[in-house]
Formats: C-alpha cells, sequence, structure tokens
C-alpha cells in the first residue's frame, strides 16, 4: 500500500509540473555550492545523456493549469554523460547559453537536468535559495525529499 501511495504521489508531482509520468530517468540531481559558496548543479547520468539543465520556480502562488515559470535553460555544447556539473556562477565553455544565476534566499526551485528533443531527464531537485548557506563543496543537496548527504556518496548513484 505504501509503495502505491509513493508511485501515486510520485506520478502527481510530475504531472503537476508539467512533465510526462512516462519519461525515462537516467540520473539523479544534487545542488552544491563552489569554494566561493556559488550554486553548483550536479547531475549523476547512469545512463543515455543529457544536453540542458532547466531551473524553474516552484508552484508557489500558480494556479492548477499555470506553467512554471523558466529562471533558465543552460544548454551542452555536446551531449553529456556521467558526471555532469553545472556552476551557475559561471557555466564554462562546456555549456553555449551562458547566463549566470543566483538563488534568491526566499524563492524555491526545481533543477532539471534533461535531454532537449527527448522524454529524458535526471531526476529533480528542490531547493530553497536559503538551503545554499547550509552546503560546503563536499556536501550536496539531492533526493526527495532533498536531504543534505555527501557529495562523493551522490557521485557513486549510479555504481
Amino acid at each position: 500500500m505504501r509503495r502505491q501511495l509513493t508511485l501515486a504521489a510520485t506520478a502527481l508531482v510530475l504531472a503537476g509540473c508539467g512533465n510526462a509520468a512516462d519519461a525515462d530517468v537516467n540520473g539523479s540531481t544534487a545542488i552544491t555550492v563552489d569554494p566561493h559558496g556559488n550554486a553548483v548543479v550536479l547531475a549523476a547520468i547512469c545512463h543515455s545523456s543529457i544536453d540542458e539543465v532547466t531551473i524553474s520556480f516552484d508552484r508557489t502562488g500558480l494556479k492548477g493549469t499555470e506553467q512554471n515559470k523558466d529562471v533558465g535553460t543552460w544548454r551542452a555544447a555536446k551531449p553529456m554523460k556521467g558526471l555532469v556539473e553545472l556552476n551557475l556562477a559561471s557555466p564554462g565553455a562546456d555549456w553555449t547559453t551562458t547566463p549566470t544565476f543566483t538563488p534568491q534566499d526566499d524563492k524555491s526551485y526545481i533543477v532539471i537536468p534533461a535531454r532537449a528533443k527527448a522524454d529524458v531527464e535526471a531526476g529533480q531537485v528542490y531547493f530553497h535559495g536559503r538551503d545554499l548557506a547550509k552546503l560546503t563543496p563536499t556536501t550536496v543537496l539531492a533526493g526527495a525529499p532533498a536531504k543534505i548527504v555527501k557529495r562523493s556518496t551522490f557521485e557513486r548513484s549510479c555504481s
């Protein structure tokens, strides 16, 4: 019974975010910080690849059919596999679009690494801007519900 409720809740959350409940989930997503405190997206891609990362505001204040407002989408120069890292303050040469982004403490966000032209995405991570102050470069916020874990543990999530 508990498993059925969990699956139903997962499907409801995915449907509420406008994502297909049958998306091929190819990995896990986490948020961490660099040594300067800048937000860094990590995606552990277990199979296939991703080529974009989209960050949206959460659903606070939205009606049932309204879409989440995107903060930005970062597109990779080529499909990426394995451990993918995107520093939001300094995206680097692997990303063809380079908007910079600093999360606000009082806002909540959804991070979705995905393959742009396919129904493939890494598991989403939800975080509050103020969560970044609790992280170090050796810890990440990952999972649903999101918990702080060691970065090294997250990096092994595909093994």
